[in-house]
This record gives structure tokens, sequence and C-alpha cells, in this order.
């Protein structure tokens, strides 16, 4: 992302003339030490079909991510995506296994499932303090997502501040057969800054995500 083009003006000063600068304090970064955990859950639900109910992201999108991101002075807030948004990358009917997805109170989320071969399957957003329901494909996947405050669009996430990580547990999304028809088995995920949880996390690279 380039930067806007701006005019400048060179006033004509004296000769011995110097200008003073005003340097902004420099903020200390506080290490991030909690340990990001989940509070996990399964959930059953009688498998059903039809379209989604949530709001698709309304551009496309590529991969999501900024090898070498600027620092965010130079980047622009952008207005956030709504809450549930999401883009599919299988046909909307294979989409029929529960996924709840809780953000803790501070952080948004962009959360990413992949299969075995390392495709996208589903992408999602949550809003800090929101909860996001929506479908997932039958499948074992593993689960990674994107953590931050300031939204800065899709290419650049939420800037340097952004926290990349993944689950160390795969989710199986799987139907099993009972005497009404068949159930889906599908997952329940909260996000929590709290120290020790019970489903085990890593921070990854950028280029992982």
């Amino acid at each position: 992302m380039s930067l806007a083009e701006r005019d400048y003006v060179r006033e004509r000063k004296p000769r011995g003339y110097r200008e003073s600068s005003d340097i902004p304090p420099v903020k200390t970064k506080i290490p991030w030490n909690l340990v990001v955990v989940f509070i996990f859950g399964v959930i059953v639900g009688v498998s059903l079909g039809g379209n989604l109910s949530k709001p698709s992201f309304n551009q496309p999108l590529g991969k999501p991510v900024q090898l070498s991101p600027p620092s965010d002075v130079f980047l622009s807030e952008q207005p956030l995506p709504a809450n549930g948004s999401y883009k599919m990358f299988y046909s909307p009917e294979k989409y029929v296994s529960n996924f709840s997805v809780t953000a803790d109170s501070k952080n948004h989320y962009f959360v990413k499932l992949v299969d075995g071969s390392n495709n996208p399957v589903l992408y999602l957003f949550v809003r800090a303090h929101s909860t996001a329901d929506i479908k997932a494909p039958l499948g074992i996947y593993e689960i990674r997502w994107v953590s931050g405050e300031k939204w800065y669009g899709f290419e650049h996430l939420f800037g340097r501040s952004s926290r990349y990580q993944k689950a160390l547990k795969t989710l199986d999304f799987y139907e099993k057969p009972v005497s009404s028809g068949k159930q889906t088995l599908g997952h329940s995920i909260t996000f929590n800054n709290v120290i020790n949880g019970n489903f085990p996390t890593t921070s990854i690279r950028v280029k992982d995500f």
C-alpha cells in the first residue's frame, strides 16, 4: 500500500535559523504474557441444509496476510466488518455442522479453518465481546486466527499488533446416525485471555496463517 501523495511548501528561513523538532514520546510495548485459551465445547444438532443467513464479506478475498506490515502510523484504520461476516470455499450446501466462536471483550478475531492439504475452508470475522454462529462443512480442520484491536482492512488486518495463532488440536465436524436420522457434531469456541486453559494453542508466523 503506497502512501497518498502530498504537497509540501518549503518556507525560506533566515541564515542561522534552527527549527526545533517535536519528537513524540516512545511508547513502550507491554509484552503479551497471557496465554490465549479456549472454553471448548461440542455442539450437537440435527443435520440441516439451506443457505446461511450471516453477512458475507462484501469484497473478494485473496490470502489475507501482509508479510511485512508497515508501521501502524502509515495505516488508515478501517470500519470493522460486520460480526459474523464469512467467506466459504465450498458450495453452501456442504456447510451443515454448527460452529460458534465467541471473542473476548477487547480483541476482534479473524478466524480461518484449513483442511489437511492446507487449503482454506472458511473465514469468519468475530467482533470483540460478540459471538458468531455459522455452519462448517463435515471434516477435520485446523483452526487458525489473527486477533487485534484496530482493523486496517484485509491486506494489513490488525497492523503490527496482529497476533497470529493456531490451536494444537484439530476440530472434527462429523455426523452420526441416530434413531431419528442423523446428527451433526460441531464445535463452540470461546477466546479468553487467561493463564492456562483446556485447549492448547501456539503462536505462528505470518506466512503460516
